[in-house]
């Protein structure tokens, strides 16, 4: 390697350190969001998805089992739509998305107050099918990759809002 280019990474490496950089997911910072992850109570979610969502979020969030200290609360909201995209010429939908949008929110019971709101949209195709039940499944499989899509979404950016709150730079929406 040429003095310049091991110039240069150093220089890019100083430049990330001084920017003040810190991977998400390092050794330290990884503990104590999981530990906030942990002592964070999910409420139920309306409905099937809600269901299947709010399972999704107690394994990402509580690997472990659930805390019985609870410092934070998280509120979440859905709606769900199903829309044809593909028409065949007999007026058949040939493909279809499901889309979950949601809403949520962290109650932080020591401030009394919400610290955290966002919202996300996932979206999944599926192939409508002549066979019925070969639809049915397909749909069913949609909602759950759309559950587990959102859980993660959900889980990532509250991990980036612990992680910047650890650092002394949470930006919320209340």
């Amino acid at each position: 390697m040429s003095w310049s280019k091991a110039l240069f990474f150093i220089c890019m490496g100083a430049s990330l350190v001084g920017c003040g950089f810190r991977p998400l997911y390092g050794t330290h910072n990884d503990r104590l969001v999981e530990r906030e992850l942990a002592i964070m109570k999910i409420e139920p979610v309306e409905g099937r998805l809600g269901q299947m969502l709010h399972n999704e979020l107690l394994t990402l969030a509580n690997p472990k089992g659930r805390s019985a200290a609870n410092k934070y609360t998280l509120k979440v909201r859905l709606s769900a739509s199903k829309s044809g995209l593909s028409v065949a010429k007999t007026k058949f939908a040939t493909r279809s998305n499901y889309q979950l949008n949601g809403t949520y929110s962290v109650f932080d019971h020591i401030l009394d107050k919400s610290v955290f709101t966002d919202s996300f949209s996932v979206i999944s195709s599926y192939n409508s099918l002549k066979s019925e039940f070969g639809t049915l499944m397909a749909e069913k499989d949609a909602k759950r990759r759309v559950t587990t899509e959102g859980a993660r979404e959900i889980y990532t950016q509250l991990s980036v809002f612990f992680a910047q709150k650890r650092n002394g730079h949470a930006t919320g929406t209340p």
